[in-house]
């Protein structure tokens, strides 16, 4: 192989391009993977969703037998790796997956019917009869959701925006004193 001045042996060409690449990939942060494409909204489970429901089947089997049983949801809001709301418009009922940890089985809630504070945040979608915000003038919404242990509360500004936390709820008394 012949020298050539400006670029030198192939040698030397290698080992620069590998120490450009290693400082590259010092520079990179690490790699975190988002729970959902589209965290904290609200989706039609058939469009935007659609995805994201097939996404949260694989990840719960307690998902994937819900859904197998009661068919595919309208709606579908993840806010975190160990929750997950399906929105059945139709029937009325929003049900809750919690997990403790990301992978774990998870444990249900069930809200129904659904209040108007879910039905105002649900976006129009003409399959599932939601006709939009009902309460104009109501700028957050929020609602809980037990599932065994836990207490979820969700509030949204609109189906855009929402947010939810996760609590031990805490032990009934067994009465007494």
């Amino acid at each position: 192989m012949p020298f050539h001045p400006f670029f030198g042996s192939g040698a030397r060409l290698v080992g620069m391009g590998s120490l450009l690449l290693a400082a590259l990939a010092a520079c990179t942060p690490p790699y975190s993977p988002r729970v959902a494409q589209y965290q904290n909204i609200v989706l039609d489970a058939r469009e935007l969703g659609a995805k994201q429901v097939d996404i949260e089947m694989q990840r719960d089997r307690t998902i994937r037998d819900y859904v197998a049983r009661n068919g595919e949801p309208d709606f579908i809001y993840v806010p975190s790796a160990t929750v997950v709301e399906l929105i059945y418009f139709q029937s009325s009922k929003l049900i809750l997956f919690y997990r403790d940890q990301s992978g774990a089985g998870s444990v249900t809630g069930e809200l129904s019917p659904l209040p108007l504070e879910v039905t105002n945040v649900l976006p129009v979608d003409i399959r599932a009869g939601t006709p939009g915000p009902i309460a104009r003038d109501t700028l957050t919404s929020c609602w809980t959701v037990s599932a065994a242990t836990h207490r979820c509360h969700t509030c949204c500004e609109g189906p855009l925006f929402c947010s939810t936390s996760c609590k031990e709820a805490p032990a009934q008394g067994s009465g007494g004193a």
